[in-house]
């Protein structure tokens, strides 16, 4: 009997993140403690819409920061992350600084993670692929997305 409980306890403690515990989302749960409107499903249809704001309003909006510079590491999605930040040029650095913030893998550009700021609230919808929750970047300021 012994046996079998310590090989049910190694076996709970071995098993990848996606036990129960990790379907429990604090980062989800701070961020729309927050005010955050969390999309948790369809991130290909945000990160596509998203992109599409930026890309049809190229000339309103200002890079925000060195990519290469802008490298964090996510406990959450278990890798390292580069941020592509961009500020929409008409939002004021008072109602937010940085309006957009694309997560990729920093090793390997898969879109993990976008943030935006829609002139009214903040949104972030992740990539399921790669992390289960969004990831633990919680703004230190109520007037940024990271």
């Amino acid at each position: 009997m012994r046996k079998l409980s310590l090989l049910l306890l190694l076996a709970f403690f071995a098993l990848p993140n996606t036990n129960i515990a990790a379907k429990i989302c604090q980062t989800d749960e701070a961020l729309r403690s927050l005010g955050w409107v969390v999309h948790e499903n369809n991130f290909d249809k945000w990160d596509k819409k998203t992109y599409k704001w930026l890309r049809t309003e190229w000339d309103q909006f200002e890079r925000d920061g060195d990519p290469s510079r802008m490298v964090i590491y996510s406990s959450i999605a278990r890798m390292m992350l580069r941020l592509h930040s961009f500020d929409h040029i008409a939002t004021g650095d008072d109602v937010m600084i940085g309006d957009m913030v694309f997560f990729e893998g920093a090793m390997s550009p898969v879109p993990v993670e976008v943030r935006w700021f829609d002139g009214k609230d903040k949104h972030v919808a992740y990539n399921q692929e790669y992390t289960p929750c969004a990831t633990n970047i919680i703004p230190l300021a109520e007037n940024s997305l990271y």
